[in-house]
């Protein structure tokens, strides 16, 4: 059998002979602090960090040493959380999951950098391969998509060398699979790498300790002889014959290529089917059409955790370092999760069993009947927003919310309207409903219309919004007076938007003031084709004196200068940093002190002397 990840991790561990080096490193610190007569423990504890990053040197590099092999980014993380060696050190858990998130940093950095340096070569090669497969099934039906895809991406990893990152990423860019589809493609075809490294690495056939070895030994030798990377049908037909040559018996034949046989792996492609296929020697393909799966199969369980996975990273990268496990915000994310499941058609009876197996047991605790009470919740959450997004257009005659009701149209339809033109401006939103950012950009937008909405009114109908239902019950903290929340809050920003307007119009008409005042007594070609700039120049300084906002003294300057449309944003530039420069040269002026009696003085603070005395 393959070898397992928590084997291959302490192997390669000691490979890189970690405990020597941390034994190296202690025993000098130790000598340093006898020979400076300091406390040793208090000498370690002032260098745990040259301790600490030896371990965070290895696990970078057994880590990445893993992906290449062939083992799955979840795995290999699921793994290393469970068995980081720094338990060797810390015995606080704090402690110890501060450690492991900086070491999963680090790699991400790592395959980053990776990913983002073979980017573009890795999309032409995907291009490549998928031209040359194309031309292979060109009279086959899509039905085996997965079973394509896979071989595209076992081609790209195994035969051109790209890390597991890369290769998702040209598959995000490149095609139209979601990113669970994709998450899951590349774990299976993780799996055939991991079977492709443990030929390489297998034994002679002599020193073969089990049928795997013998296997992997002469399919080492059968890809040496015809120097090729990756087997098909044909070769594992070959191979069959030379296990049948040496008299392996039948039965450790069939489980050797089950588990050995990176063929027999492929994503796509029923394992079984495809063994019987080899061992009654068809070699008319026929296993092709009996043993490949007819469906892009994503598993409950795969689609699940890959979800969980995606919320989590979501929420790391927002600086949220419990993220989803431990949170209390993993019934809100259940929820989503749920929803998904259901919107994919996966049955009741298999979301319930992925929901018990994997939903932390703090969470069931937590909340008594949990499963039930997230599927119930999911069910409504799909309901509401099926609801709002069948609704027909909503046309709403003018006036206040006073006449509008009047005339039949119910509160949750004004919203509703509200919500429908946003989504003609922004299809996509349609996708995330349970965001708060559309309950609050519709309560502002109502509220900016129609003045008199009925504020009670519009709380009842947020209440019943998809963000309320996945909130409800979930005891985060911004379920605790929500819609209270998002109602007061669209109020404020109204009120204060109606000030600001306020406040706009009062400096238009202080800015046309001023320049009525600057125009007086000019008369003539000089008013009419020099000065208009200048006076506004000279309003805008007034202006900025008075602190007055940028993006209001902008849009006053675009309004009162005549020019073309193409030169304003330069001049209203030019304008400010002018100003600005007079306001610099003024505060100068302010804070100097003069210093008449000195008969020395330079011309320049002989000037400065004369204007802050005049100033």
């Amino acid at each position: 059998m393959m070898e397992s990840l928590t084997h291959a991790y302490l192997r390669l561990i000691d490979k890189l002979e970690v405990n020597d080096k941390v034994a190296s490193c202690k025993a000098v610190l130790l000598h340093q602090a006898q020979s400076r007569n300091i406390k040793p423990e208090e000498y370690m504890a002032q260098h745990r960090e040259d301790i600490v990053k030896i371990y965070k040197q290895a696990d970078l590099s057994v880590i990445c040493d893993l992906m290449d092999i062939g083992y799955s980014w979840r795995d290999v993380m699921e793994n290393y959380a469970n068995n980081p060696m720094i338990i060797n050190e810390y015995d606080d858990a704090a402690l110890i999951k501060q450690y492991t998130d900086e070491v999963i940093e680090l790699v991400n950095a790592e395959r980053h950098k990776r990913s983002k340096t073979d980017f573009v070569e890795a999309s032409d090669a995907f291009e490549r391969i998928k031209k040359n497969l194309s031309k292979k099934y060109m009279d086959d039906d899509n039905s085996f998509s997965e079973y394509h895809d896979g071989e595209i991406v076992i081609s790209m990893l195994v035969n051109e060398g790209y890390p597991e990152k890369t290769v998702a990423d040209v598959l995000m860019k490149n095609t139209e699979h979601d990113e669970i589809y994709i998450k899951s493609l590349m774990e299976k075809c993780m799996v055939v790498k991991r079977a492709y490294s443990d030929i390489q690495a297998a034994p002679p056939l002599a020193k073969a300790r089990n049928e795997f070895d013998v296997y992997r030994s002469l399919a080492k030798e059968h890809m040496a002889k015809l120097g090729i990377k990756t087997l098909s049908y044909s070769d594992d037909m070959a191979i069959f014959e030379q296990l049948k040559a040496i008299k392996l018996p039948d039965k450790f034949i069939r489980t050797a290529m089950l588990k050995a046989s990176p063929v027999a792996n492929e994503p796509g492609r029923k394992n079984e089917a495809y063994v019987e296929a080899v061992l009654s020697g068809d070699s008319n393909h026929s296993e092709f059409s009996d043993g490949l799966a007819r469906q892009p199969v994503v598993d409950v369980e795969q689609e699940y955790k890959a979800l969980i996975e995606i919320y989590n990273s979501k929420l790391k990268k927002k600086g949220i370092t419990d993220g989803v496990k431990e949170g209390i915000n993993r019934v809100y994310f259940d929820t989503l999760a749920v929803k998904e499941l259901f919107n994919k058609h996966y049955s009741e009876a298999d979301i319930v069993r992925v929901l018990k197996e994997f939903s932390p047991e703090d969470a069931a605790r937590s909340f008594p009947g949990y499963t039930l009470w997230v599927m119930t919740k999911a069910r409504k959450l799909i309901e509401k927003e099926e609801y709002i997004l069948s609704k027909p257009p909503i046309i709403l005659p003018e006036g206040s919310y006073s006449e509008v009701t009047a005339q039949g149209f119910a509160p949750k339809d004004i919203i509703i309207s509200l919500l429908q033109k946003r989504l003609e401006l922004n299809p996509s939103m349609r996708h995330v409903l349970h965001k708060n950012f559309v309950d609050k950009d519709l309560a502002e937008s109502a509220l900016s219309k129609y003045p008199d909405f009925d504020l009670d009114a519009m709380r009842g109908v947020f209440a019943n919004f998809p963000r309320a239902i996945i909130l409800s019950g979930s005891k985060m903290a911004e379920e605790k007076n929500y819609v209270e929340n998002v109602v007061e809050t669209a109020k404020k920003r109204v009120d204060k938007q109606k000030e600001t307007n306020k406040e706009s119009e009062q400096l238009k008409e202080a800015f046309r003031q001023k320049q009525d005042v600057l125009h007086q007594g000019v008369t003539g070609e000089t008013a009419s084709m020099k000065m208009p700039i200048y006076h506004v120049g000279r309003a805008a300084l007034s202006m900025m004196q008075n602190n007055t906002d940028e993006m209001v003294l902008r849009k006053m300057i675009i309004s009162n200068v005549d020019a073309p449309e193409d030169q304003m944003e330069a001049i209203t530039n030019s304008i400010i940093k002018k100003n600005r420069e007079v306001l610099n040269r003024m505060k100068i002026v302010e804070e100097h002190i003069t210093s008449e009696q000195d008969k020395s003085v330079s011309a320049r603070i002989f000037y400065l002397n004369r204007l802050a005395l005049q100033h």
